[in-house]
């Protein structure tokens, strides 16, 4: 068994399934958001894996530190497509891709904002991204969730608790 077969409770997993599913089968981006920054890294760890397990997604770790370096890989992804195909919502050819940004302290509500703008104009780039957000260290995580556009009680939106004494438990 490892590390990444560890649930803090059973439920977990299956919301950690249905939020995979919902990524790859529906094509939609999510937002981890929890008050525990070491179970979010875990987590999002756990989901980085998981996901590069499927065939045909190309899951990217990335850290946005700038709305220059965001522009510069959006544009990468699409420099391959015709934006004819990138602004089409069906039938696209490009590769699917996911962005997993971990840091959300260094993620301003600027960049995530673009992040949101970029997969909404181009769909056909089949490009989605996960924000991992702690709530304890970001004042902006319910701005930023907005501002992805994500309803706040929608099924986008995973909430992982804080389960530290269930961590230290284990530790």
């Amino acid at each position: 068994m490892s590390i990444n077969d560890l649930y803090f409770r059973p439920f977990d997993k299956a919301r950690l399934d249905r939020l995979i599913e919902a990524i790859v089968q529906e094509k939609l981006s999510a937002a981890l958001v929890s008050e525990s920054e070491g179970l979010l890294d875990h987590y999002g760890r756990i989901l980085v894996q998981r996901l590069r397990e499927r065939n045909g997604i190309n899951v990217e770790v990335y850290y946005p530190n700038s709305t220059e370096a965001l522009i510069t890989r959006f544009n990468k992804i699409l420099e391959n497509i015709s934006v004819d195909a990138a602004t089409k919502t069906v039938n696209s050819n490009a590769p699917q891709r996911v962005l997993v940004a971990f840091d959300s302290h260094a993620t301003g509500l600027r960049e995530v904002q673009l992040m949101a703008r970029l997969v909404r104009d181009f769909p056909g780039a089949n490009t989605r991204i996960i924000l991992l957000l702690d709530k304890r260290s970001s004042t902006q995580v319910e701005k930023k969730i907005e501002a992805f556009g994500f309803p706040r009680k929608s099924p986008q939106v995973t909430l992982i608790a804080s389960c530290v004494s269930g961590l230290s438990s284990i530790i």
